[in-house]
């Protein structure tokens, strides 16, 4: 290969990488947007694009929202910010609605008595984010191993509206859904949007890059005195043989990491290694085996005379 040849693969194998490298770095967000829990009832957006922040809708020490469900025998409490606890509403005792984020209770008003049930615990507060949909739903469990339930929460932004409705949707013996709807349910976008961690990575190798090409570039010249084209880029040798050893490893790799005898051998150094100083002694001593020797006189007999020709 050609030294301007190689010259301009290797601008466009720089040029191809580090724009790979920007592109793949600016996605890097540590996997799906999430919604990083803050307190019990806020959260913010893994790619920085704002929080959400529930602390507005709480009543404490009661709680915030008090809906019926699927009759009038049927009520759900819950305050997303604030554990609360509902006493029996008749011996006043402790019921197991205690220090819940939702609280079930159903009465039955043949047994005038009130049945209690924890569906909800602050502790287990998780907030998800759907992409397609744009949606925020807060999920809890009751932390309960033996009878576990789950609660969702929906949250409907209603940027425009000063009212707080908190609506029930659906119920099963193991999971409730409500839909929350509310301005202080909305994304709260920050201020100055900040550079993703992909940007930053972006930078800072391009900034290595300028650093390391010019800088280097620079020093060469200007301290140790050598000429421009010698000295762009810095390591030169190394570089321009780049595109060679990418093809030796390609090659490597292809070949089942098994090294061959013949392929391994560089053929654009056989000219070099000709006009090695220890190529030089070997054809100097060619040259002079070739040459006839001159003749050290007529060979002695075994008997110790000279055979001398007639």
């Amino acid at each position: 290969m050609s030294f301007s040849k190689r010259a301009c693969f290797l601008v466009l194998w720089l040029s191809s990488a580090n724009l790979v490298f920007c592109v793949l770095s600016d996605g890097i967000t540590g996997g799906p947007v999430k919604c990083i829990l803050d307190s019990k009832c806020s959260c913010t957006m893994s790619d920085n694009s704002g929080r959400y922040d529930l602390s507005k809708l709480s009543g404490s020490p009661t709680p915030y929202f008090e809906i019926v469900g699927r009759n009038s025998s049927e009520k759900f409490y819950y305050d997303p910010c604030v554990p609360f606890s509902i006493p029996d509403a008749v011996s006043g005792q402790e019921t197991a609605c205690e220090y819940v984020a939702v609280c079930q209770t159903e009465t039955s008003t043949a047994e005038r008595k009130t049945r209690y049930f924890n569906i909800a615990k602050h502790i287990t507060t998780d907030f998800i984010y759907h992409p397609p949909t744009q949606q925020m739903t807060v999920h809890y469990t009751n932390d309960d191993v033996f009878h576990p339930f789950t609660t969702e929460v929906q949250l409907r932004c209603t940027p425009n509206s000063d009212t707080y409705n908190l609506q029930y949707l659906r119920l099963t013996d193991s999971a409730a859904s409500f839909s929350l709807s509310s301005r202080y349910a909305c994304l709260v976008k920050p201020d100055k949007a900040g550079l993703s961690f992909g940007s930053v990575l972006c930078i800072l190798f391009s900034l290595s890059f300028i650093v390391y090409f010019v800088g280097g570039a620079l020093v060469l010249v200007f301290i140790q005195h050598k000429p421009l084209s010698e000295s762009i880029p810095p390591n030169k040798d190394f570089w321009l043989e780049l595109p060679d050893l990418i093809l030796d490893g390609a090659r490597f790799a292809m070949n089942g990491f098994k090294v061959s005898h013949v392929a391994h051998q560089r053929l654009d150094r056989v000219d070099d290694d000709d006009h090695h100083p220890y190529h030089d002694d070997l054809n100097d001593e060619e040259e002079l085996e070739s040459k006839p020797q001159p003749s050290a006189g007529p060979p002695e007999s075994s008997d110790g005379f000279t055979a001398v020709p007639v």
